[in-house]
């Protein structure tokens, strides 16, 4: 149906969207607030940045480590909920490539020294 017609299928699709919006809303909420939600959306934040993996690892498998991190590869600080020293997903802003997990503060010497 959608392939034959496209127009007439996002047409609907929009009506459907505004009869349903708070709907919408609150099932977006939802999940956002559940851990496959949060997964996704930090994941969705680091592709968007232009991020990549080796071949052999995948977003999951880094997702993962990322939680369970729980020092600096930079300075060796506990990460704390403060902005200097929550984690950030370094990566190298030429090829992409994720580096390792740093405090703020480390990952923004490292930006600042790149320069």
């Amino acid at each position: 149906y959608y392939r034959k017609n496209p127009e007439k299928y996002k047409l609907a699709f929009r009506e459907h969207y505004k009869k349903n919006r708070i709907k919408f809303k609150q099932y977006k909420a939802n999940y956002m607030a559940q851990e496959k939600g949060i997964k996704a959306q930090r994941i969705c934040n680091w592709r968007a940045k232009g991020m990549l993996l080796l071949p052999t690892e995948n977003w999951d498998e880094m997702y993962t480590i990322w939680q369970n991190q729980d020092l600096c590869c930079g300075c060796g600080r506990t990460f704390e909920q403060n902005k200097m020293f929550e984690k950030a997903l370094d990566h190298c802003h030429t090829t992409g490539l994720v580096r390792g997990i740093l405090c703020y503060s480390c990952n923004r010497r490292d930006i600042l020294a790149n320069l």
